[in-house]
């Protein structure tokens, strides 16, 4: 008797695979006023001088609380513009919704808290999902080092503008909470 055990097999080109959904979370005590940070993180305009890999920003619309406002994110010979509605709500926090570019989705958003010794908690959330499966893969891995860097450098633009509080008091920017 004879037997055989097939594998129906089907070409990967016929799956139908979503890009999985990428998330970040990080809180963080720093030593400046709620309204300093909140000013830091709402001056949208400024973020080339600071943040990594953004070589371009423009405001093209203000509507009482609401810019849409379009990010030139660059390295090497890459070049992407990401469209963003961000809504303010001064001066406790930040969101921002993705309108065009790159991805499929993007959220994020920015919170600013008082603490009882005068300084901040920063909470910061973003979630998106590429809208290549290719590049979630390669991405995936890195993502939650650059967005930890780009969380990093509005702190460092914080030291910049307002000053650093002497070493020893408090380790500005150590996470609280981080996930990815």
């Amino acid at each position: 008797m004879i037997s055989c055990d097939y594998e129906r097999r089907v070409p990967l080109s016929t799956l139908q695979l979503d890009p999985p959904l990428t998330a970040y979370k990080e809180k963080v005590i720093v030593p400046y006023s709620v309204q300093q940070m909140y000013d830091l993180v709402a001056g949208v305009e400024h973020y080339p001088e600071f943040l990594p890999w953004c070589i371009g920003a423009r405001i093209l619309k203000r509507d009482g609380n609401t810019l849409h406002a379009d990010l030139i994110i660059g390295w090497k010979i890459l070049r992407e513009r990401f469209s963003s509605r961000v809504v303010l709500n001064p001066p406790n926090s930040v969101q921002f919704d993705y309108t065009n570019g790159p991805l499929k989705y993007l959220h994020g958003d920015w919170r600013f808290t008082p603490t009882a010794e005068g300084r901040t908690l920063v909470e910061f959330q973003v979630d998106f999902e590429f809208k290549s499966r290719a590049l979630s893969l390669v991405m995936g891995g890195v993502f939650s080092e650059l967005v930890h860097r780009m969380v990093g450098a509005y702190e460092a633009r914080a030291n910049q503008l307002y000053g650093k509080l002497p070493s020893g008091l408090l380790q500005a920017g150590k996470p609280l909470e981080q996930k990815s």
